[in-house]
């Protein structure tokens, strides 16, 4: 076998001596401690990967009601790589159970990627072996795509296909360059790509806008260029919406996880320079943007400048690769973001809300920089190999190949230690064997490491065939609110074979067990309390938290007498007055005893905020008993003026029986958000502050 077919099935074969190097064979096989026991959010997408399969075909198809039961979730937002995902559901059609081919996958990205380098660097004009050689091995070992695994136990396993970044980069360098890359095949691949990962699609998508552009600049098959280039985007982004329901939306941390601009040049983690260089991270995120191209990687790039500027290699016309040019710098802005730093310093730093905003979707940008550091790694490979001697340049690609390899040690340490180990898990808490539905419950916003407990929590839920109410996604819904879950899961009773796990200090501390029900029955852990109503459930009959009050004709409280009565969404301020903090405010007490027929009339003393000064805020209240079934009265609506206190009535027909739990919900549609206001709050969404509480007299107290 000669030519191009033999430099591929060569690279697939080092692909495949990589996978032997570095993961054991149970590891491929979907078992060993990983997969029993994983970190964060290798189990997150693990349990995605499982509950999909548990459930028959329905509509739409990647949709798993046992995700977020009785609605439901799309297995795309637990990053469960869907492509993957439907063949495991269909080989556990014919098994009988749900199989692991997560690690299958592993391998087949690590098998892949030299062949893609080859691709990469054959369509850049080097086609010799020691090119395809050298950039398979620097592919391979390329920092970027191990800490994808192993660096500080990240598990981004579906994050691990950048064969597709090559062969994208590829694919848009032939389509400039008149190799035989067509629009189709881009469609292929990004549809491919987005039922993988939807940020390595956000990846692809530029790169097929260099041919637009070079087709603009040209004049020349521009409305070509501009049909194919919207029919690859928009056909797999449709299809994907389609088939997975929903796409989900953005958050918080664009600017947090971003690159450092000495992230490309500067060594770390490096097998080289020192194993212990740690990572340039200067916001506590920008090990998002581990970007250092290697030792390999800055010698073919030192070489390839010294070429050019010595004049034995020549830039191409520059009409043909503006475009890759124009592409390439905006993903470089965009991964160093508007809160720019090199090394420990901060070079821009501006506070922009609207960027962040709309910048929500891609907020670890850090990783848009990836095919700019592969194109700096292997475009200098191309160079040397077409402007050097062969003599010369085979020595300068095989010391560029070994220093690449030896740089990527404790990476590949990294990973081989993350693969063969699960997770301590001492100190956990155990599922009691009756219950039918897990709801956890962690604090919103809570930093990555601390959800690795409760992710593996609900993966042992799924695969003991409990329903999990809620569960972590890696691109929320819009409509969805955190808080809101929270809040129910805090202040409504245990429904029957519901499993309560709370995790984290504030979670804990507004754990009330008044609210959970009677019989409660609460278990803590090292780091998680389980609570359920099952009397032959291990614990201790829980009695944490505040009591809840009852209110009386006539009471009056305001300050510090406020606290007993407030639930989820509050926060104090200096004055003593309560900030309601995201879209809900609750209050909470027992019902008096009231003469039959009898109402109780509160009235809040409230204070609107609103996105504007001047600008009035709606809120509405509803009121209702403790419990799951429960609809509630009607919402009552009110618009509240800007910085003026105001009276928000509220009459209450009695709840249950006397001394049951009432429960006024405040829902602010709009939250504010302090920095757009420009005024210093104590919250991050800002929608009423609560002044005084008053209950009026009313009808006697019955005897």
């Amino acid at each position: 076998m000669r030519g191009p077919a033999s430099t591929y099935l060569a690279a697939a074969l080092l692909g495949a001596g990589f996978v032997w190097l570095l993961l054991p064979l149970e590891v491929l096989l979907g078992t060993g401690a990983v997969w029993h026991s994983p970190p964060d959010d290798l189990a997150q997408n693990l349990t995605g990967h499982l509950a999909f399969q548990q459930e028959p075909w329905q509509w739409p198809p990647l949709l798993a009601r046992t995700l977020r039961w009785p609605e439901g979730v799309s297995i795309a937002l637990t990053d469960s790589n869907p492509l993957v995902s439907v063949l495991a559901k269909l080989a556990a059609s014919v098994t009988g159970r749900p199989v692991n081919l997560f690690g299958a996958w592993l391998g087949l990205c690590l098998v892949l990627q030299p062949v893609a380098a080859v691709y990469l660097v054959r369509s850049l004009g080097a086609k010799s072996p020691e090119a395809a050689l050298a950039a398979a091995v620097v592919a391979l070992s390329f920092p970027a795509l191990l800490a994808r695994i192993g660096h500080e136990n990240l598990g981004h396993i579906n994050l691990v296909g950048h064969f597709l970044v090559l062969l994208g980069l590829g694919w848009s360098i032939r389509m400039v360059g008149g190799g035989g890359g067509r629009w189709w095949h881009a469609m292929a691949l990004a549809t491919v790509t987005i039922f993988i990962h939807p940020f390595l699609f956000v990846l692809l998508c530029p790169l097929f806008a260099a041919p637009l552009i070079a087709c603009v600049l040209a004049r020349r098959g521009v409305a070509c260029a501009l049909a194919g280039f919207v029919a690859s985007t928009a056909i797999p982004y449709g299809l994907f919406a389609v088939l997975a329901g929903v796409t989900g939306g953005g958050d918080f941390g664009y600017g947090h996880y971003s690159m450092n601009l000495a992230s490309p040049f500067w060594p770390q983690r490096s097998g080289v320079f020192g194993p212990d260089l740690p990572v340039i991270d200067a916001t506590a995120g920008q090990y998002e943007g581990l970007n250092y191209l290697g030792a390999g990687g800055l010698l073919l790039l030192a070489v390839a400048v010294g070429l050019l500027l010595s004049g034995r290699a020549t830039f191409p016309p520059w009409r043909l690769w503006i475009g890759h040019a124009a592409v390439l710098l905006v993903l470089t802005g965009l991964a160093v973001t508007h809160k720019a730093y090199l090394g420990p310093w901060p070079v821009v730093s501006i506070e922009a809300y609207v960027v962040e905003r709309v910048m929500g979707p891609v907020r670890a940008s850090g990783r848009l920089f990836w095919p700019v550091a592969y194109l700096l790694a292997i475009v200098p490979l191309a160079i040397v190999a077409q402007r050097m001697r062969r003599p010369w340049a085979m020595v300068v690609l095989a010391v560029a190949a070994l220093l690449q390899w030896v740089d990527a040690a404790p990476l590949r340490a990294a990973v081989q230690a993350y693969a063969t180990t699960g997770v301590d898990r001492s100190g956990g808490v155990a599922l009691p064997a009756r219950a039918t539905l897990l709801t956890s419950v962690s604090s919103c916003g809570a930093p990555a490491p601390a959800t690795g407990p409760m992710d593996r929590l609900r993966l042992d839920a799924i695969r003991a065939g409990i329903a999990l109410t809620e569960i972590r996604l890696s691109r929320e819904p819009t409509q969805r609110s955190c808080e809101v879950a929270t809040s129910d899961a805090l202040e409504l009773q245990l429904r029957p074979g519901e499993v309560r796990a709370f995790l984290g200090d504030k979670v804990q501390a507004s754990l009330r067990s008044d609210l959970l029900g009677p019989g409660a029955r609460c278990l803590r852990g090292a780091v998680v309390t389980l609570c359920t109503a099952d009397a032959t459930a291990g614990g201790e009959v829980a009695a944490p938290g505040a009591a809840v009050l009852p209110l009386q004709p006539g009471q009056v409280a305001e300050g510090d007498a406020l606290e007993p009565y407030l639930g989820w969404g509050w926060v104090r301020d200096r004055e003593a007055r309560y900030w309601s903090n995201g879209p809900r405010a609750v209050l909470l007490f027992r019902m008096p005893r009231l003469a039959d027929g009898a109402k109780l009339r509160l009235r809040l003393e409230v204070e609107g905020i609103g996105a504007r000064d001047g600008r009035p805020n709606r809120v509405l209240a509803s009121v209702g008993p403790n419990v799951w079934s429960a609809t509630g009265q009607a919402a009552q609506e009110m618009t509240l003026a800007d910085a003026q206190v105001a009276a928000m009535p509220l009459e209450i027909a009695p709840v249950g029986e006397p001394g049951s739990i009432v429960r006024v919900v405040i829902q602010i549609p709009e939250p504010v958000d302090p920095r757009v206001r420009g005024k210093p709050m104590p919250v991050r969404w800002a929608g009423i502050r609560l002044h005084r509480l008053t209950v009026l007299p009313g009808d006697p107290v019955a005897p």
